[in-house]
């Protein structure tokens, strides 16, 4: 209504006046009526959330459970040990199924309470919109006889004649049909035996036991992964320091790589956490093979590993800290094909893993895998039960 008045206003010099009044009046008029507006909706959107919150409260439980979940995740990404992330995918299963619960008492709880007159806040629609929705259409089978097969009997069954028209197996050669084609072909097959499934023992043991030999620990991992530079700082070298008598450590620097031959035949990687991780793997490798001593070659990895970032520098820095005399043989060792091939070498070991590596580091006690959480997180235990009776791993072994 000020609009149209402002709008019939003549405009004069004697009108001016006025008309700017009834401007600034409407204007006014009109920002004073979109704030009423906007703090009624906000109410409203209170009022029914207090409400919602009311009818649905979290449960203490999930609550704690959340929190427990926080708390895991946030060790998990300062440690990234594997036994952490186990900790937290299972925390994380157990607040998944307590809101499942929640929501399943809470569905329930507002199907008793359904009022088609929405006296009580809930709407019949609300409940069954999740149902309307667009059903699966079946299509029908056209038979050979012109009519059509529309029931899943129906269709499943002139599937299976289809089937069975169209692949059908040889039949088993008898024995007296062997006989004959063996004569004639002059081999001479003596009695057939038939050959039963070979049954695997029940209770195979976890670890293949080692009579008077150390155990073999082979140790598969990238030099850039933080699990691998865990194990081998906390686990591999304490472990290998506590009991070498009973412990030949072999390391495989390599993990989720994959090995290429270019045009001129030579051997290119790609690894995981790029060719800074190539250039350490091959360093360590070099390093196994140079170093003869087994302890001094773990120790000086485990040195490296910890910085790999720049591999030349870090290899220099460890060997010199340990007093290795030959370092020139390893920088020789990087720079000619040889780092290369043992790397390849590496590659197939790694790939030859059964079952196949899924987990950087993964380690095998004499060829076998074994419980891989165990020995991630207590090598030295593990070690002991695969040594066995050995008379060394008895002293060494035993718990005081």
């Amino acid at each position: 209504m000020l609009e149209s008045l402002v709008d019939i206003l003549p405009l004069t010099k004697a009108t001016s006046f006025p008309r700017i009044i009834c401007r600034l009046l409407f204007t006014f008029l009109q920002r004073f009526l979109l704030i009423m507006a906007s703090l009624g909706f906000f109410l409203e959107v209170l009022n029914a959330s207090s409400l919602g919150a009311s009818r649905t409260p979290v449960k203490p439980e999930i609550l704690s459970l959340l929190r427990r979940k926080r708390e895991l995740r946030h060790r998990w990404m300062s440690t990234r040990h594997p036994l952490d992330k186990a900790e937290f995918n299972a925390a994380t299963n157990l607040l998944r199924k307590a809101l499942f619960e929640a929501k399943s008492d809470y569905f329930v709880d507002m199907l008793r309470a359904i009022d088609p007159n929405q006296n009580r806040g809930f709407a019949l629609w609300k409940c069954t919109r999740s149902l309307k929705r667009q059903p699966m259409r079946r299509f029908s089978l056209l038979r050979r006889d012109e009519t059509w097969a529309r029931s899943d009997l129906d269709i499943a069954e002139e599937f299976a004649n289809d089937l069975c028209e169209r692949f059908t197996p040889f039949d088993l050669a008898t024995d007296e049909e062997v006989l004959v084609t063996t004569t004639f072909s002059g081999v001479n097959p003596g009695p057939i035996a038939h050959i039963s499934p070979i049954s695997a023992p029940e209770d195979e043991p976890s670890f293949r036991k080692t009579i008077g030999a150390p155990v073999l620990v082979m140790v598969f991992y990238e030099t850039l992964c933080p699990d691998s530079k865990y194990f081998i700082t906390k686990q591999l070298l304490p472990a290998f320091k506590a009991a070498a008598p009973i412990m030949e450590v072999q390391l495989v620097p390599y993990g989720k790589a994959t090995t290429s031959t270019d045009s001129e035949g030579k051997y290119t990687f790609d690894c995981q956490h790029g060719i800074t991780e190539c250039q350490a793997n091959t360093y360590h490798a070099c390093v196994a093979e140079v170093i003869n001593d087994p302890l001094i070659r773990l120790e000086v990895v485990t040195c490296m590993i910890r910085d790999n970032r720049q591999p030349k520098d870090a290899m220099l820095k460890c060997t010199k800290q340990y007093n290795v005399e030959n370092i020139d043989l390893i920088q020789k060792c990087y720079d000619s094909s040889h780092g290369s091939e043992l790397m390849k070498l590496n590659g197939d070991a790694t790939h030859a893993l059964r079952p196949a590596v899924t987990f950087i580091p993964t380690i095998t006690l004499d060829g076998s895998q074994g419980r891989q959480p165990s020995i991630l997180k207590d090598l030295l235990s593990e070690v002991c039960k695969a040594a066995g009776d050995m008379e060394q791993a008895e002293k060494i072994c035993k718990k005081p």
